[in-house]
């Protein structure tokens, strides 16, 4: 039995073009990802379509303080809104209704957040925010979950 390392055996295969490359191997796994984000942003649309319960929560949210989704311990549906709001940039001051909301999600494209610097504004606040920025139970029911998914999809588009 040969005593060769584990890696030898990978290392070779790569040298000979059996493997792909690393960068390959990274670059398949990002379309893999955007795949799986862009179904899950696609099944959140379609939830939000169907939901029953979107205008209540939007009126709260379009009423609340807009601070209110940024301190510690915030109310996981404005802290959903708030991402929501940096997702959509100025094309948030647009949404008076559901109606409204579910258009600019459908229309929604990655350009929206253009610079490296929104990314990182947008990761860093997730990132801050990760017990409250979460889908389960909360107060905003079915609507605030599928808002969740989409908008937790949507931050995965725009960091891969």
């Amino acid at each position: 039995m040969s005593k060769r390392r584990a890696s030898d055996d990978g290392e070779g295969a790569m040298q000979k073009g059996l493997l792909p490359s690393r960068e390959e191997a990274v670059a398949a796994a990002s379309v893999a990802v955007r795949a799986l984000a862009l179904k899950s942003q696609q099944e959140a649309l379609s939830m939000l379509q169907q939901a029953p319960d979107l205008n209540p929560l939007l009126k709260y949210a379009l009423s609340a303080d807009p601070a209110a989704g940024q301190g510690p311990a915030a109310q996981p549906f404005l802290v959903v809104f708030h991402v929501l709001k940096m997702l959509l940039g100025m094309r948030w001051q647009a949404v008076k209704s559901s109606a409204d909301l579910i258009g600019q999600l459908q229309q929604w494209q990655t350009s929206w957040v253009s610079s490296p610097a929104e990314v990182e504004k947008i990761e860093r606040f997730v990132e801050q925010h990760e017990t409250e920025f979460c889908e389960g139970d909360h107060l905003g029911g079915s609507s605030e979950n599928a808002l969740f998914m989409w908008t937790d999809a949507t931050v995965t588009l725009v960091s891969v």
